[in-house]
C-alpha cells in the first residue's frame, strides 16, 4: 500500500501542471457559459419567454457536452509520466526497486480515475447550477452524456496506450506519439465519414425537433446506460490489460537488454545516423533565414523589377499596366532576372559556412561518431536542397508571370524551364568549386580567393573571346548561343548539353570527397 501511495503521489507530481492547466481551462469555459446564460436571461436580445427558455436549454446542453469533454479528458488524456520516465532514466532504474508492474498500472489508473471523478463532479455541479439559475430541470441525460464521453475518451486512451507505452527512448516516444496521433485522426475521420455517408442524418433525425435542432437529452436518454455502463467497464478492463501488457513487455525488454549489454557489440551505425540527423537539424536551424530568402527571392526580384519599370515607363496611364506587364514578362527581362537571382543565391549558399569556421567547432566535429563526413554531408545536402527550392520557387514565379502576360497582353510567354534547370546545375557546379576553398581557408578568406579566381577566369575569358579568337570563330560561337536559346542545337552541342548535368553532379560529389580530405587542414588555420 505504501508503494502504491508513493507511485500515486509521483504520478500527480509529474502531471500536476498539465492537469491544473486543464482544470483552469475547464473553469474558464464554465465561467464563460455562466456569463452567456446570465446575459441571455437578463438581456434584451430575446423578449419572448418561450424563445428565451428554448435558447437557454440549448446553451445548457451545449455547455454540458463541452464540459463533459473537458472533464473526461482531464484525467485520461494528459499523461506525461512516460515522457518523464524515459528522459530521466527512471524507467530503467525503477526495475531494480521492489515495484511490480501491477503497482505501476494501478497508480496510473487511480490517478486517472481521481482526476476524472473530480472533473465529472465539477461538470455535473456546474450544469445543476445552470439549470437552477435558468429554472430548467436537471435531467438524467446529463449524467448519461458524461458516461458516454468518459467511454469515448477511454477508447481513445486505450488506442493511444498501444502506441505510447511501447516506447523505449525519448526519440522512440516522439515517433510513437506521431503514429498515435495519425491513427486516432484517421479513425475519427473514418467514423465521421461513415456517420455522414451512411446514416448520420437518419440517425440524428430521430432526435430533431421541427426546426432541425437536435435535443441532446433525447439522444442521451436513461436507457442508454443499459449498454454504456457495460461498455465502460469493458473499456476499463481493456485499459488495464493494455497498460499491464505494455509495461510488462518494457520491463522484460529492459532486463533482458541489461543482461546482454556487455556481450552485445555496440551498434555504431545507429549512433552515426543519429549524429548525422543532429548535424542536418543544426544546419536547418542555423540557416532557416537563408532558406526562406532563397524561396522568396524570385518573387521579390520580379516585384523590384516591376517597381523600377513603373518609374521608367513613360506611356499613358491607360496603357501603363499592360506596358509594364509586357516588359516584365519579356524573355530577355526574365533571363536577366534569372542571372541576377543566380548571382544572389550563389552568395547565399556561401553563407551556409559562416560561423562554422572555428577551430573548436572543427575539432568537435572530428570527434563525433558521424565525424567529418557526416558534417560535410549535411552541408552538401542542405546546399542541394536550397538549390532545389530556388528552382521550384523561380519556376512557380515564372508560371505566374506567364499567366499574367496571357491575361494582360493576350500572348503566351515562352517557357524558360530549360534555362532554370541549366542555372540549377550551374549553381551546383559553382558550389562544387567554392566549398573546397571555404573549407580549406575559412568562409572569409575562401570567399576572397573564390572572387579572385572568378574574376581571373572572367578576364581571361574576355581577353580570349574578344582579342585572341578570330572573328569568324567568334561569330560562329555567338550564332550557336542564339540557336541554343531558340532550341536549335546540333548533334555535338546536344551531346554537350546532355553531359552537362552529369558533369555538374560528378563535380559536386568529387567536391564532397575533396572537402572531407581538406577539413582538418583547414581547421588548423582557423581562429
Amino acid at each position: 500500500m505504501a508503494r502504491l501511495r508513493a507511485l500515486l503521489f509521483r504520478e500527480w507530481r509529474l502531471n500536476r501542471k498539465a492537469q491544473l492547466l486543464q482544470l483552469l481551462l475547464f473553469l474558464l469555459y464554465a465561467g464563460m457559459m455562466w456569463a452567456a446564460c446570465l446575459s441571455n436571461m437578463y438581456g434584451d436580445s430575446l423578449e419572448d419567454p418561450a424563445d428565451r427558455a428554448m435558447t437557454l436549454r440549448g446553451m445548457i446542453q451545449a455547455s454540458a457536452l463541452m464540459l463533459a469533454l473537458l472533464s473526461g479528458c482531464l484525467g485520461l488524456s494528459m499523461d506525461f509520466t512516460m515522457k518523464s520516465d524515459l528522459e530521466s532514466g527512471w524507467l530503467r532504474y525503477s526495475y531494480a526497486l521492489p515495484i511490480t508492474t501491477r503497482d505501476r498500472v494501478l497508480a496510473r489508473m487511480l490517478r486517472s480515475a481521481i482526476a476524472t471523478g473530480i472533473g465529472t463532479a465539477f461538470s455535473l455541479l456546474n450544469i445543476a447550477g445552470l439549470c437552477a439559475l435558468a429554472d430548467q430541470p436537471f435531467e438524467a441525460g446529463y449524467v448519461v452524456m458524461q458516461v458516454a464521453v468518459v467511454a469515448l475518451v477511454l477508447l481513445m486512451t486505450v488506442l493511444n496506450d498501444c502506441f505510447i507505452l511501447g516506447a523505449r527512448s525519448p526519440e522512440h516516444l516522439k515517433k510513437r506519439t506521431n503514429q498515435s496521433g495519425l491513427a486516432l485522426t484517421g479513425v475519427g475521420l473514418l467514423a465521421a465519414l461513415w456517420l455522414y455517408k451512411f446514416g448520420g442524418e437518419r440517425f440524428l433525425s430521430r432526435w430533431q425537433d421541427p426546426d432541425g435542432v437536435v435535443d441532446l437529452m433525447q439522444l442521451f436518454s436513461l436507457r442508454r446506460l443499459l449498454w454504456l455502463l457495460p461498455l465502460t467497464l469493458v473499456l476499463i478492463a481493456c485499459h488495464y490489460g493494455v497498460m499491464y501488457w505494455r509495461l510488462r513487455c518494457a520491463e522484460e525488454t529492459s532486463l533482458g537488454s541489461s543482461r546482454t549489454k556487455a556481450s552485445k557489440p555496440e551498434d555504431r551505425s545507429i549512433q552515426t545516423q543519429g549524429h548525422f540527423t543532429g548535424f542536418f537539424y543544426k544546419e536547418l536551424r542555423q540557416n532557416r533565414q537563408g532558406i526562406l530568402l532563397v524561396v522568396l527571392l524570385p518573387a521579390a526580384l520580379q516585384v523590384l523589377i516591376a517597381l523600377m519599370l513603373l518609374f521608367v515607363e513613360l506611356t499613358s496611364p491607360e496603357s501603363l499596366s499592360n506596358g509594364v506587364i509586357a516588359i516584365l514578362t519579356n524573355s530577355l527581362v526574365r533571363c536577366i532576372g534569372t542571372a541576377i537571382a543566380a548571382f544572389c543565391v550563389s552568395g547565399m549558399l556561401t553563407g551556409v559556412f559562416l560561423g562554422d569556421d572555428k577551430k573548436l567547432w572543427g575539432y568537435f566535429v572530428a570527434s563525433t561518431p558521424a565525424g567529418i563526413r557526416g558534417a560535410m554531408y549535411s552541408k552538401y545536402l542542405l546546399l542541394a536542397l536550397m538549390n532545389v527550392l530556388y528552382l521550384a520557387a523561380w519556376y512557380v514565379t515564372d508560371c505566374c508571370l506567364a499567366t499574367l502576360r496571357y491575361f494582360a497582353v493576350g500572348e503566351e510567354a515562352p517557357s524558360l524551364l530549360g534555362l532554370y534547370v541549366a542555372v540549377f546545375f550551374l549553381l551546383l557546379l559553382l558550389s562544387a568549386l567554392d566549398i573546397p576553398f571555404i573549407v580549406r581557408y575559412g568562409a572569409k578568406k575562401g570567399s576572397i580567393i573564390k572572387l579572385i579566381y572568378m574574376l581571373s577566369l572572367a578576364i581571361l575569358f574576355t581577353v580570349i573571346f574578344a582579342m585572341v579568337l578570330p572573328e569568324t570563330i567568334r561569330d560562329r560561337l555567338i550564332q550557336k548561343a542564339i540557336d541554343l536559346y531558340h532550341g536549335q542545337v546540333s548533334t555535338g552541342l546536344l551531346l554537350a548539353v546532355g553531359l552537362y548535368p552529369w558533369g555538374a553532379l560528378t563535380a559536386y560529389c568529387l567536391s564532397y570527397k575533396l572537402s572531407c580530405k581538406l577539413f582538418l587542414k583547414g581547421v588548423n588555420r582557423y581562429d
